[in-house]
């Protein structure tokens, strides 16, 4: 048995091949960290690894901490090859690869696979992460599978790249790829329609629903409620059975296809975050300039085509924040680079302090809608506006103004005798009297941080009151 280097790709990247005593594999190794991560792709109507660099550019933060180990399926696939039997192989390689006690993620069918050698090879795995898959593939979940055979059958590889991105992305994600998903059809082979429908056919019946109790290592399930490929529902059950476990940490995205892995802006982070552990913790908060990506969610919402601040004046955060229970949450947040160190140290200085915030995802989840974000309790900074009536952009129109907890924590003022309320469902903790969860107080933690560092709290103004809003007054030399 051997291992030898087939091909350079760039630096600290190279694509190899694992020889045991009955089959090779093909494999992509980059990172330098001390500790092994092995990925396990899901199923594709082409080897991953013709897209070595894009992998390896988007795993990048984690090369940092784990040398990554990226398994293609076996080179020599027999006529009938079920998951059960591409676990075994794999768990040959890795032992062959002299790799043990290795963090491992799998997506899709590489989390069937994942699972199957965490319960039959537990001395391999130290942690476990399965991300858009199923504990078992029933009839209606094998359906849209199916359907990609009968096209990979009859020889269409342009039907199944349409049928495969129209499955696993979300529809705006699905209309940006489908030219280039045409094209990659263009190259496909007839031996690679074949490799295919074998890998596709293996996933027919897979069934280790029963056998997820013998799971023994730390797991994380991340899941899609829009997966249209095995359907919300194969997540929600994964989750039902593992959650008995302690060990056991979940999150559901909503809006990222079943392809989340790749579409989701926070999936690496959470990978990342349940790897390291403890070792990880405040390395959830970062600042980032606004990618290309982070800006096709904000474009024509938060971020309008009027829009008069410029694109690179704008930071995005990534924080950590706790709920009222306890639970560690991700959190998103779009803000000017004038306050961008600031906000971030103030959230990072609440997080550390169980200070308990329930939501920050960016305004665009919401379709820029405020009265929605604030009934959602999300707390939030950019949203381009002018104030009313006027030419002038608001505080945050400019991302000079961060609004936590706004639902138990409104908006209110007087107009022509009417009393308005923002949002309308936080009426019942105007009285500040009363003790209710997420309420920020005169001298409480949240107003002292702000304080601290220039920002004005509109529980302090006269005319009216808004108790969530903190903002940077136009006093301020930024604003030169």
């Amino acid at each position: 048995m051997s291992v030898s280097a087939e091909t350079e790709g760039a630096e600290d990247m190279t694509i190899e091949t694992v020889q045991t005593g009955s089959f090779s594999m093909d494999y992509l190794r980059f990172g330098h960290g001390k500790e092994a991560l092995v990925i396990l792709p899901g199923l594709s109507v082409q080897s991953v690894l013709n897209s070595a660099a894009d992998v390896a550019q988007a795993y990048q933060q984690l090369a940092e901490e784990y040398t990554i180990y990226l398994l293609d399926r076996r080179k020599e696939l027999p006529d009938s090859y079920a998951v059960q039997d591409m676990a075994r192989d794999t768990e040959e390689a890795l032992r062959t690869l002299g790799l043990e006690r290795v963090c491992l993620f799998g997506a899709s069918q590489g989390g069937m696979i994942a699972m199957e050698i965490a319960i039959e090879a537990p001395e391999l795995v130290k942690k476990l992460a399965v991300g858009s898959t199923t504990a078992r593939v029933t009839r209606e979940r094998y359906r849209t599978i199916e359907e990609w055979v009968r096209l990979a059958e009859d020889g269409d590889a342009a039907g199944l790249y349409l049928a495969f991105g129209e499955a696993v992305y979300p529809v705006q994600v699905f209309e940006q790829y489908r030219e280039r998903l045409l094209d990659s059809a263009k190259s496909v082979t007839r031996e690679e329609l074949g490799r295919f429908v074998i890998l596709a056919e293996g996933a027919k019946g897979f069934d280790l629903f029963s056998g997820l109790s013998k799971i023994a290592c730390p797991v994380l399930v991340l899941g899609s409620m829009d997966d249209r490929v095995l359907g919300a529902d194969a997540a929600e059950e994964l989750i039902g059975q593992l959650k008995k476990s302690p060990d056991t940490v979940w999150h559901l995205y909503d809006g990222f296809g079943h392809a989340a892995y790749d579409t989701a802006p926070d999936y690496k982070d959470r990978l990342l975050q349940f790897f390291l552990g403890e070792e990880g913790r405040g390395r959830g908060f970062y600042i980032s300039e606004i990618t290309d990506e982070i800006f096709a969610r904000m474009k024509g919402r938060s971020f309008k085509d009027d829009c008069t601040v410029p694109r690179e004046d704008l930071r995005y955060l990534h924080v950590l924040h706790k709920n009222i229970e306890g639970e560690v949450l991700e959190g998103e947040m779009i803000v000017s680079r004038h306050i961008a160190e600031d906000v971030l140290e103030i959230l990072k200085e609440l997080y550390e302090a169980d200070y308990p915030i329930e939501r920050i995802r960016l305004i665009d989840e919401y379709d820029a809608d405020d009265e929605r974000s604030m009934e959602d309790n999300n707390s939030s900074c950019f949203n381009f506006r002018l104030i009313s009536h006027t030419t002038i952009v608001s505080k945050h129109g400019l991302g000079m103004a961060v609004d936590i907890n706004p639902l138990y924590n409104p908006y209110t003022k007087i107009a022509d005798g009417e009393r308005i309320i923002e949002p309308l469902a936080g009426e019942p903790y105007l009285d500040r009297e009363k003790e209710f969860p997420y309420k920020i107080e005169k001298g409480d933690l949240c107003y002292s941080l702000f304080i601290e560092r220039g920002f004005e709290w509109g529980g302090d103004w006269t005319n009216r009151k808004d108790y969530q809003h903190f903002e940077i007054p136009e006093s301020n030399d930024l604003y030169r």
